[in-house]
């Protein structure tokens, strides 16, 4: 509330930013945001990604909506929790997720829409943002551009991951800094720090952009001052003990020092950065995650940026950060598990990317040559969404996905129906008996899941058909072992009990035409 307040007691110096930009270049920014937009709602599947956590993020902001509890809820009947354990994750995009519930209801696809939207808004800050770096609106509509087709950027906005909404309030964040170092008013200041502190209890390695607003404030031309009177000094003090205290308990209680690993010995760190190095650089300039347009853009703008102040302090933020995800042993970027730590890193790869856009605008001099280079470019960025293999139509790109049983019914005969259970009512185990004893839900019905979101209900993609599943796995079963496929761990158990995998939820499906009686399991 006091970021949206400041925000409109600082609309004149906004204003007065970006007053010179033209009204054709804001026709062309809300072309670039309705190609966006258009992308993120329609083109990009709408799924939860397992390694990240958007599932578990969903169940904590559900649960503070519900029971206005702070906590990730392990087994739900109905709006009961009867179960909880601490919530790992920092509290600012679970708390969002929350007023969302209240506002839209309790639904996955409300938090789909509201990444896809953010992230599209992303575009639009990144304009400005770059604008007040270059002050040329070509540069800046590069940028915009590329953010608003980067092919990781969009998968990620179908999704529930933290990154998205860490990347529009970073945006923000870096947009009112400079606003400040330009104004150097104690209101322009004020939003700027609170909304620092807003940005660092996204993700845990937020904090470190800290790392770039102090050479950037050693760089610039003039030094940006804060003001001096004790009375506003100490209300900034006592602000950031009181807005900053959630991150600080998560930190202090333990659950933010695993990842990354802070306890590393430094020659672990040593060892985790020599493994990842090579991968990481490969992985940042591969034709799926960056288009070598982009690549080529970066190199050059990197090269010259060492005699441009204003550009340094990005090439120290990418290089720290590179090295900081790196040196831990979550570090390897992959398009399967940890590439969503590569959204961080975008943002200031970009802007670098416009610095060489602007060298080659300045080479071709002429309007001819630019706009020649401007469909050239526009082309080559586009070419990759006419491709069959384009990341987002590639699954082996990426880990297990989710998907929901009520958007696949067609996909189930007439006798398979659907379990709602939770693992731990029945100390440990579960036997056949009380599975059957539980609600049932048919096809055509079924509307809840062990996350309490209303009308999803998640499987693993490859359950799409129970008499086919069952046929597979148990054909040549003598003992007619059941398998629960958790989180890629494959466990086997009899039909008599079933026994859970630590506090899991589980869903059962259960085929009445088969003698063997089998049910079959996926985690929430």
């Amino acid at each position: 509330l006091l970021i949206i307040l400041l925000c409109y007691l600082n609309l004149h110096s906004f204003k007065q930013e970006f007053k010179n930009i033209r009204k054709l270049t804001l026709i062309f920014l809300i072309l670039i945001f309705l190609l966006a937009i258009f992308l993120r709602l329609f083109f990009i599947e709408h799924i939860f990604q397992v390694y990240n956590d958007g599932f578990a993020l969903i169940n904590v902001g559900e649960e503070f909506a519900l029971n206005q509890k702070f906590a990730f809820c392990n087994s739900r009947v109905t709006i009961d929790c009867l179960s909880y354990y601490y919530n790992p994750w920092p509290p600012v995009m679970p708390f969002i997720y929350s007023l969302l519930f209240q506002t839209f209801g309790i639904l996955n696809s409300v938090i789909f829409f509201f990444n896809s939207i953010i992230g599209s808004l992303t575009v639009v800050l990144l304009f400005f943002l770059t604008y007040t770096i270059f002050k040329n609106e070509l540069v800046s509509l590069f940028a915009a551009f590329v953010l608003a087709v980067h092919p990781i950027h969009l998968n990620l906005s179908g999704s529930a991951a933290l990154g998205i909404g860490s990347l529009f309030f970073l945006s923000f964040t870096l947009i009112s800094f400079f606003v400040y170092l330009r104004k150097k008013t104690f209101s322009t200041g004020l939003l700027f720090f609170l909304s620092f502190l807003f940005f660092s209890q996204i993700r845990i390695e937020n904090i470190f952009l800290i790392f770039f607003l102090i050479p950037f404030y050693l760089f610039s031309e003039k030094k940006a001052k804060f003001e001096k009177q004790f009375g506003k000094l100490l209300l900034v003090i006592i602000l950031f003990f009181v807005l900053f205290s959630p991150l600080i308990a998560n930190t202090l209680v333990g659950v933010d020092k695993s990842v990354p690993n802070w306890t590393l010995s430094l020659k672990d760190h040593y060892l985790s950065l020599k493994e990842n190095f090579k991968s990481n650089i490969i992985f940042l300039f591969k034709s799926q995650s960056t288009h070598f347009i982009i690549s080529f853009l970066f190199i050059v703008g990197f090269i010259v940026s060492f005699k441009d102040n204003r550009m340094l302090p990005f090439m120290y933020w990418l290089v720290f950060l590179f090295f900081f995800i790196s040196s831990y042993s979550g570090g390897p970027f992959s398009l399967g598990s940890n590439y969503h730590y590569v959204l961080i890193f975008f943002l200031p790869f970009i802007v670098i990317s416009a610095k060489g856009f602007q060298i080659m605008l300045n080479f071709l001099a002429e309007k001819q040559k630019v706009i020649l280079l401007l469909v050239i470019l526009f082309i080559l960025l586009m070419w990759p969404f006419l491709q069959k293999d384009f990341i987002f139509f590639h699954e082996a790109h990426l880990h297990d996905k989710y998907i929901f049983v009520s958007n696949i019914t067609h996909s189930f005969d007439s006798n398979c129906l659907f379990f709602y259970n939770s693992a731990n009512v029945y100390d440990n185990s579960l036997t056949f008996s009380a599975i059957t004893n539980h609600r049932v839900f048919d096809t055509a019905t079924f509307r809840h899941s062990s996350l309490g979101v209303k009308q999803d209900y998640l499987l693993q993609i490859k359950r799409v058909d129970c008499k086919k599943f069952f046929s597979e796995q148990y054909k040549s079963s003598e003992d007619k072992t059941i398998f629960l496929d958790i989180w890629g761990l494959t466990l086997k158990g009899t039909l008599e009990s079933v026994h859970r995998f630590s506090n899991s939820s589980f869903i059962f499906v259960y085929d009445l035409s088969n003698d063997l009686n089998v049910v079959s399991g996926a985690v929430d």
